[in-house]
């Protein structure tokens, strides 16, 4: 089954829940798109669409302990910069509920953070001020080891500062 096969088979509404667990099952096995697009360098519109759909399985069905797994290794050897354009999608799922797929994001996010720290901070700064406890502890945890690991502390240090005054200076006096 090829990965778009079982991205169209598990969107199927008529499908009922065993089937749709049935096609999870062999969707482990599509978990590396088709060619090595998500391979690449270079962000093309395949890359993102890809993308998108690795997402799509990985927060629908990241529970099941064998496309887990699956995951757990492709991800390792996807090129850091193809996540950029994903980030406002792995951002929103944060706190995501499932323990395993909450752990495979907050790693990525973690390894994203210390090669790409500028393109993490204002989201994770704007987390922090999230109504959510688990939201804002998550975004802590992330900043933390950002600041621990980094290579860089002073580009932490200063893209931190930005971020915080981006976020103060969009606040209107009302929102106070």
């Amino acid at each position: 089954m090829s990965f778009k096969d079982s991205m169209a088979m598990t969107s199927n509404p008529n499908l009922n829940e065993w089937d749709h667990l049935y096609h999870s099952k062999h969707s482990k096995h599509s978990t590396r798109p088709e060619g090595d697009t998500v391979h690449a360098k270079n962000w093309r519109a395949s890359v993102a669409q890809d993308m998108l759909c690795i997402l799509s399985l990985w927060f629908k069905y990241g529970h099941l302990s064998d496309l887990h797994a699956a995951l757990s290794v492709g991800m390792a050897t996807i090129h850091l910069d193809n996540w950029l354009g994903v980030l406002p999608q792995l951002i929103a799922r944060l706190n995501n509920p499932e323990p395993n797929a909450r752990g495979l994001l907050h790693d990525l996010l973690r390894r994203i953070g210390l090669k790409h720290a500028q393109a993490l901070m204002y989201s994770l700064t704007v987390a922090l001020k999230s109504s959510s406890e688990e939201r804002r502890q998550a975004a802590l945890e992330i900043m933390t080891t950002m600041n621990m690991k980094a290579n860089n502390p002073k580009l932490i240090e200063q893209a931190s500062l930005v971020a915080h005054e981006l976020v103060r200076v969009a606040i209107l006096w009302q929102e106070k």
